[in-house]
């Protein structure tokens, strides 16, 4: 195990005092997953927290950390209420491993160690209380298993409230025998209901169903009521949660988590060469394309993306292909040979650049973007008042794309139905349509009109949030219980 130094916090906003020689300041064990956009939500949160004078303690790998690292304000120097623990990288991932291939190779590798610190944390007499509570990523919620008997855990839900309740259908999904489905089992495509959202083709969710984390004491949702109102009260209903008899003890909104541009390092993030590129262009004039921080396209799928056949000014961040052969990975030409000519107009990203996504989406020169419709994504497209065009991948993106397009009406879709594949034609129409047509300025006054909704929740998500105070409370009262014992 190697620790960090302390990493200290902006501010002392909110400290609470101690009483006598007891450390009164709630401990909050935050356990990650791979995947780096969930990382960035969950230390968006631990800072939230930390400003209500709450001590955070992140567990992660050391790889994950590493990249961590890149993005300014999240792991500074200022932060003397976050610790980190960066276990051993052990064996890595593929980027052809699927999400339930990189979550088991994530347990098998450092399960062990996050037991031994757990326990460990528990047991110290530090400057630091013990642990009172343990808020674990969704794609880590094996960790459960041994948070459990040791203290409250939270699942943070990255996604939205919507696909939560996916997640807590499951098991009545399979009772049904819904789930597992074969992909021969034709027969059963055909919209299914759910208690709190509106009927789902299979092939909407199905790939995005797990076992849900009942071992978890509730949820923090990336998300604000305002923008889901209707779940959030469907969720609270169905579930009694907070009832006596419920495990599900709360469900709190704390979204929107966004690493926006007026946090801390902002300014030197505009220096980036792609940044001070899109100061000499038009307004609105392009197209962000990116498809998360862990999906990726097949080889064939890049080279008829088509975006060079719209005309039209993109920024296109691409990964590797799921398909890459290792030959071809081990090319070292400048442009790898999956990837189309391109013209001077065009910038061309070959490495994923999260650390600045959210700044070139709220760059006055970018109209719109082209997404894979995770939840992050969603929130940060809307929060900067931009229409989007939606490939949905996999999990529950699929979702997220038919609320924002058949209902929302806050982006246009690519692909028809459930097709897997597009063509150039396709891709390119879709582009023109919403950069330079009339359909595209309507799919933008729908984008207004949510982040209206997203900007009045965000107002009560700072720090007079009643959901993060009440959630707060909690962590008081489990840890002046413990010293109470």
């Amino acid at each position: 195990m190697i620790h960090c130094a302390v990493i200290p916090h902006a501010g002392e906003a909110g400290a609470m005092g101690s009483v006598g020689n007891q450390p009164s300041s709630p401990h909050v064990v935050m356990i990650g997953s791979p995947i780096i956009s969930h990382c960035v939500v969950g230390l968006l949160l631990a800072k939230k927290l930390c400003a209500f004078g709450v001590h955070i303690t992140v567990i992660n790998t050391e790889s994950v950390i590493t990249k961590l690292k890149a993005f300014e304000g999240l792991l500074g120097d200022d932060n003397r209420r976050l610790r980190v623990i960066m276990l051993p990288n052990g064996e890595g991932f593929t980027p052809s491993d699927s999400l339930p291939v990189l979550i088991r190779k994530a347990e098998e590798r450092t399960s062990r160690y996050i037991m031994d610190d757990l326990k460990g944390l528990m047991e110290s007499s530090q400057d630091w209380a013990p642990p009172c509570c343990a808020i674990v990523d969704l794609f880590a919620d094996w960790v459960l298993e041994i948070t459990d008997p040791l203290m409250p855990s939270y699942i943070l839900w990255t996604a939205g409230a919507a696909s939560l309740s996916m997640l807590l259908h499951a098991p009545v999904l399979v009772a049904q025998g819904i789930i597992p489905m074969e992909d021969s089992e034709t027969e059963k495509l055909k919209p299914v209901e759910f208690p709190c959202i509106p009927p789902l083709h299979p092939l909407e969710f199905i790939d995005s169903i797990a076992t849900p984390g009942f071992l978890a004491s509730g949820f923090l949702v990336n998300s604000v009521y305002e923008l889901e109102s209707a779940v959030f009260d469907a969720l609270n209903k169905h579930y009694q949660v907070g009832a006596p008899s419920s495990k599900l003890q709360s469900i709190h909104s704390v979204g929107p988590l966004i690493n926006t541009s007026d946090e801390p390092g902002a300014i030197a993030m505009r220096r980036d060469p792609v940044l001070e590129w899109l100061d000499k262009q038009p307004h609105a004039s392009v197209l962000y394309v990116a498809f998360g921080s862990y999906y990726t396209l097949s080889a064939s799928q890049l080279i008829e993306l088509g975006l060079e056949a719209s005309e039209q000014r993109f920024i296109w961040v691409v990964r590797p292909p799921s398909d890459l052969c290792p030959e071809l990975e081990a090319q070292e030409s400048e442009v790898p040979e999956y990837l189309p000519s391109v013209s001077m107009r065009i910038v061309l990203l070959i490495e994923f650049l999260l650390s600045i996504g959210v700044d070139i989406l709220q760059h006055p020169a970018t109209g719109g973007f082209f997404t894979h419709c995770g939840w992050s994504s969603v929130i940060e497209s809307i929060s900067a008042n931009l229409p989007m065009l939606a490939w949905p991948i996999q999990a529950e993106q699929k979702m997220n794309s038919r609320w924002l397009v058949d209902i929302a009406g806050a982006t246009l879709q690519v692909r028809s139905g459930f097709e897997d594949f597009a063509t150039r034609e396709q891709v390119a129409n879709a582009v023109r349509l919403l950069m330079c047509k009339d359909k595209g300025q309507d799919v933008r006054s729908n984008v207004s009109r949510l982040k209206e909704l997203l900007q009045r929740g965000a107002a009560e998500s700072e720090y007079h949030s009643t959901n993060i105070k009440v959630f707060i409370e909690k962590l008081q009262q489990w840890t002046n219980r413990a010293y109470a014992s």
